[in-house]
């Protein structure tokens, strides 16, 4: 609660969480050393969805018409569809992603 500080909701992953969590349209992206990038309903912590990579998720999510991108330490930038969590594309990079992605759109 942003008015007293009180907590409303938490929600535990499998392992630690080492970037910021990304808000849009209601729901907060937020990745964890357990390899899932999790959706969940910001009002509640409800778990929309969760997609899992085969590293630990370094970034911080970025998103852009309906497209969320992060990066993995598992030398992969990924693309995901922000409502069905259906992956777009994915590109392999030299080494681990660990900077969260910048999106500018023409």
């Amino acid at each position: 609660n942003a008015a007293t500080g009180a907590q409303i909701w938490r929600y535990h992953t499998k392992g630690s969480i080492g970037a910021q969590a990304t808000f849009d349209n209601g729901v907060v992206y937020v990745g964890s050393y357990d390899h899932n990038l999790y959706a969940l309903n910001a009002t509640n912590g409800s778990l929309v969805w969760h997609y899992q990579t085969s590293g630990n998720i370094l970034s911080s999510a970025a998103i852009t018409s309906s497209v969320i991108y992060f990066g993995s330490d598992d030398h992969n930038l990924y693309a995901l569809n922000e409502t069905t969590s259906v992956l777009t594309w994915h590109y392999v990079a030299g080494g681990p992603v660990e900077s969260s992605p910048a999106v500018v759109m023409p």
